[in-house]
């Protein structure tokens, strides 16, 4: 008759040297440019067998810290004024304060106490 056949696949991927991603540190930030195009970031600090590419350089002031393996993007506010002043708010407007909160404002910034 019949039984149970059971397999296995074994994935061996051959050793490779890590090398650390090209924005590893604030010297070589990766730049995110949202107004020629929309932006998706995605990634991991590892490599396919799980071991860390990145690395904890980022000990400069103003730049991340210690703490664990991380990358470093930079994004360009000056770049931004188009897109800010095409979709808003304006400067005035942020620096307005709410006299309420706004109908249908799920933000957690709206319900903490």
């Amino acid at each position: 008759a019949g039984g149970l056949l059971e397999s296995y696949v074994y994935v061996i991927y051959p050793f490779t040297e890590s090398t650390p991603p090209p924005n590893n540190s604030c010297g070589s930030p990766v730049l995110i440019d949202p107004n020629t195009e929309a932006v998706v970031i995605s990634g991991t600090t590892e490599d396919t067998m799980g071991k860390t590419l990145a690395t904890d350089a980022n000990v400069e002031p103003g730049c991340g810290g210690q703490g664990g393996p991380d990358v470093v993007y930079r994004i360009d506010l000056d770049a931004l004024v188009p897109l800010a002043e095409r979709i808003g708010p304006s400067v005035d407007e942020g620096a307005t304060p709410l006299d309420e909160v706004p109908k249908g404002a799920f933000s957690p910034a709206f319900t903490r106490p």
